[in-house]
């Protein structure tokens, strides 16, 4: 897989027609510095007082959609610009400014964003790394400011955050009440008949891990499964050949 990793050694503009081109032949483009905060409003999201390039919002949503229709054409959801999903902000930009971790939902209109959050920083090193040993963890924790307690307490809280070697493509079957009584059992047997395997384990290949998943918010659609971050449902078991067919 090809990465690119954008900083802040040059002007927006011209980063943005590095990335344009990057776009076309990379997996993944990590991007940080000021440049993230334009990337954020072409998301829709509030940056606050936060430095960026308004005017340059449509050319960072074309980067967006051009990775995105790259990830399509694979058939690999984890093909992106990766977008903060929570941000370390303070009201001023001082050394004794009192520092806050919030969604990046939640940034308020005099917040400044000093730097991305430790779920985000989890989830950029993830999508390197496809896991989280014991070693990146401490080297996140060194680096966020957090103990390796701290810090495994909220990457075992996430269902997407993995602890153990998974493997190219992570299937999820929702096994919450609403799905269990749509069909999961059912469809559960079904996607471990076409693997090969059971719960909790990855086919010989690696390409694949099964993993159960207490809910994907989609009761109105179950029995509901994920495989990266391509949402199912209803599936019939019937159809579970079909979808795992489009990840090689």
């Amino acid at each position: 897989m090809l990465r690119s990793l954008l900083g802040s050694e040059m002007c927006i503009r011209d980063r943005l027609t590095i990335l344009q081109s990057l776009a076309k032949n990379v997996d993944q483009l990590i991007v940080g510095g000021g440049i993230a905060n334009t990337f954020m409003l072409a998301a829709g999201l509030n940056i606050g007082k936060s430095l960026a390039e308004p005017g340059l919002v449509d050319d960072a949503k074309a980067v967006i959609d051009a990775m995105k229709a790259r990830g399509q054409a694979l058939g690999d959801a984890s093909v992106a610009v990766p977008i903060p999903t929570d941000v370390v902000t303070a009201k001023t930009f001082a050394a004794d400014a009192v520092a806050t971790i919030k969604a990046a939902t939640d940034v308020a209109d005099d917040d400044l964003i000093l730097d991305i959050g430790p779920a985000t920083a989890r989830r950029l090193v993830q999508a390197r790394r496809r896991w989280l040993s014991d070693e990146t963890m401490a080297d996140l924790g060194e680096y966020l400011g957090l103990t390796v307690a701290e810090l495994d307490s909220i990457a075992t809280f996430g269902n997407m955050i993995f602890r153990k070697p998974v493997g190219r493509h992570v299937v999820l079957v929702c096994d919450s009440f609403v799905c269990w009584s749509l069909g999961y059992a059912e469809l559960r047997a079904a996607v471990e008949a076409q693997l090969g395997i059971r719960m909790g384990q990855t086919t010989p290949d690696r390409r694949f891990t099964l993993l159960p998943i207490v809910c994907l918010g989609a009761c109105d659609r179950g029995p509901a499964m994920m495989v990266d971050a391509d949402l199912y449902g209803p599936v019939d078991p019937d159809g579970v050949a079909e979808i795992l067919r489009g990840y090689a």
